[in-house]
């Protein structure tokens, strides 16, 4: 039996089940990628930034910092370069390879931010602080 084949016997026995909440076809694939690390009620406020406009012409069209803006709820930036970061120091260097670079990366408007440190050294003492402003 075929995928296709499988595919319309399970529509013929369950209908559409409308189990994920879409417009459009479109929704659900920006949905689905959104959806990857963040909770669906974030998604859901991001799609509701589109403003019952989601289409690939207008994301095609935005400019790339009100795409930003509208997505900002499902953290699609903080998903895909991380919140956190172990670095190795030697003496009083960082260990990073030719292209490498740490940088510290605030997405959402100016608040107050901490950050934690924790630090290990060869002889297995730990240190650790908190940060912030």
């Amino acid at each position: 039996m075929t995928l296709t084949a499988i595919y319309h016997a399970l529509f013929a026995r369950y209908e559409n089940l409308k189990w994920w909440p879409a417009s459009t076809p479109y929704e659900v694939i920006v949905g689905a990628v959104l959806t990857q690390n963040s909770a669906w009620g974030n998604v859901e406020k991001a799609i509701a930034n589109f403003a019952g406009d989601l289409s690939p012409e207008r994301v095609m069209n935005l400019d790339l910092e009100t795409l930003i803006e509208i997505i900002r709820p499902a953290h699609l930036k903080e998903s895909v370069i991380g919140s956190s970061a172990t670095v190795v120091i030697d003496g009083d260097r960082l260990l990073l390879g030719t292209w490498q670079g740490v940088y510290f990366c605030e997405f959402d408007p100016p608040r107050g931010r901490e950050f934690f440190v924790k630090i290990f050294d060869s002889k297995t003492t730990t240190r650790e602080t908190t940060h912030g402003n």
